[in-house]
């Protein structure tokens, strides 16, 4: 009984550890079951991801042979996935991209040989792939490893992404860009593209040209104050300060430089910020100006010339419109009229004439206006600021059909001190004139006078003797007086000449007319007596 009952309890305890192993192998096998079904559910998920995916996922296995290709290829390279992985890798890519893969390959290997590294890592590389009509695709290739538990590479697993049109545009972009630079270097202006420090990142032929150096590396290789002139330099250390600040700085301006001859040039430049392979740069533009520097130099010393002789001339320069309107007026306008310049610049020049002299002043402007590059000279009264008269003296000139000029240009000056004297020299002519024949006049009457005295001595010599031989009975007696009254008379007028010609000074006295005429008729009838008598 006692070994009977030890077996039952054996068999107990048997039989409940089968129970709980059962138990327990239900439990695997239901955990089997959840995880069979999580590596399906999984499954799918990355199969919906993959298949959904605009990229190419795909596997290869250590021989390179496709294993797996999601269905995106179609999309991208035209083969079914079943097409692309019945391919050699040699058909999938051109021979230069497989020379890249094998590369890549043999150096992944390399360093798998030397050390552990990361066994996680991936490779990214851009292949051009055959399409299925002939042309080719590039893709971007993200390619890992597939190891097993103990790292050995068992396969490769990677994403291919269509980056043709990208390419495309980069290879665009690099013509471009050639181009560009090819541009650049035949342009006849001088082009570079410096840094933020003023650094030179690139210089065409022109460039070297301007500086006169050999090579780029040989301008890169001299510093700017050097090339810059004393002036320029400090400019060109302002702006590069503006850049560092991150100010832009200006966009157009002038510097001086110093050619490695030593020649000193002047240069127009226009600077603007670009994106230079990826990078905000500064393009500048130089322009040789020294020509036209020095024109501009000898053009402003010229008008400096004339523009101090037309200010210091003592002469007024006057130009006016076809109106009549003042539009430039030189300084010495104050000296001689009283008037500063811009008190008459925009007025008429016609309210400075005299009202007597405004309309011949009117008439030569009408006349000028119709002729052209004739020298109009006229001479006219205008009023001084201070309501004197003056008189001017001037030349006018038509240059209205000149663009440079477009005026009537007028010179005039002040004569009225020359007018004076004129007048006072024509007023001493004529007074030296009238002395002149006064003189000629008194030399006559002097001779005359002498001669009629003479005559009359003459008379009054047979008078005298003819009174010695006749008494005062005599009929002619009284005759012989009246002849010896007109002789008296007569010798008063010789006196009278005389004293005209020696230009003596006589008392001049009240006369009575009346006597005069009377006496003067006397003497008239006692002539005419003694002529009808003898």
């Amino acid at each position: 009984m006692r070994n009977s009952s030890l077996t039952n309890q054996m068999t107990q305890k048997e039989i409940q550890a089968l129970k709980d192993q059962i138990q327990a192998l239900g439990k695997s096998v239901e955990a089997l079951k959840q995880k069979e079904k999580l590596l399906q559910d999984n499954e799918m998920k990355y199969k919906l991801i993959t298949e959904k995916m605009t990229d190419i996922v795909w596997i290869l296995d250590k021989e390179l042979r496709t294993a797996y290709t999601s269905p995106s290829v179609e999309k991208i390279l035209g083969f079914t996935p079943d097409e692309r992985n019945n391919q050699a890798i040699k058909e999938q890519i051109t021979p230069s991209s497989l020379t890249m893969v094998l590369d890549l390959l043999a150096r992944e290997m390399e360093i798998d040989r030397k050390g552990p590294e990361d066994p996680e890592r991936s490779q990214t590389l851009e292949l051009e792939s055959y399409h299925k009509d002939g042309s080719t695709r590039w893709l971007e290739v993200s390619v890992g490893a597939i190891r097993d538990e103990q790292a050995v590479i068992i396969g490769y697993h990677g994403v291919s992404r269509d980056i043709t049109k990208r390419r495309k545009a980069e290879e665009s972009l690099k013509n471009t860009e050639a181009n560009f630079r090819r541009t650049f270097d035949e342009s006849p202006l001088g082009v570079r593209i410096v840094s933020a420090e003023g650094d030179t990142i690139f210089a065409n032929q022109a460039i070297l040209n301007i500086y006169g150096y050999d090579s780029v590396e040989e301008f890169k290789a001299t510093s700017a104050h050097i090339r810059y002139m004393p002036e320029s330099y400090a400019a060109f250390q302002k702006r590069r300060e503006q850049r560092r600040r991150g100010e832009d700085g200006p966009s157009e301006y002038e510097i001086s430089i110093i050619r490695k001859d030593r020649e000193i040039r002047y240069l127009h430049v226009l600077r603007k910020k670009i994106l230079w392979d990826g990078k905000w740069q500064y393009q500048a533009i130089y322009e040789d100006i020294t020509d036209r520097k020095n024109i501009e130099e000898a053009l402003r010393k010229r008008e400096e010339y004339f523009r101090e002789l037309v200010e210091n001339i003592s002469d007024i320069i006057f130009t006016v419109d076809e109106k009549g309107i003042i539009t430039y007026v030189s300084p010495s306008v104050e000296r001689q009229v009283g008037y500063r310049p811009e008190e008459l610049i925009g007025t008429s020049v016609f309210d400075l004439f005299t009202e007597e002299d405004l309309p011949r002043a009117l008439s030569a402007f009408a006349k000028s206006i119709i002729t052209k590059k004739e020298t109009i000279p006229n001479c006219f009264r205008i009023k001084h600021k201070n309501g004197k008269e003056l008189v001017m003296e001037g030349v006018g000139r038509n240059l209205l059909h000149n663009p440079a000029i477009a005026s009537i240009v007028t010179n005039v000056r002040d004569v009225t001190e020359k007018t004076r004297a004129e007048e006072e020299r024509i007023k001493l002519e004529t007074k030296l004139k009238l002395s002149q024949k006064m003189e000629a006049i008194g030399t006559i009457a002097g001779g005359v006078a002498h001669d009629f005295n003479n005559l009359l001595l003459g008379i009054q010599g047979h008078v005298s003797m003819s009174f010695m031989n006749i008494d005062p009975s005599h009929p002619n007696y009284e005759r012989l007086k009246h002849i010896e009254e007109i002789i008296d008379s007569g010798s008063k007028l010789t006196r009278q000449l005389l004293g005209f010609a020696r230009g003596e000074r006589k008392e001049v006295k009240a006369a009575n007319m009346n006597e005069i005429i009377d006496q003067t008729t006397a003497v008239r009838l006692r002539i005419e007596e003694l002529r009808t008598t003898y």
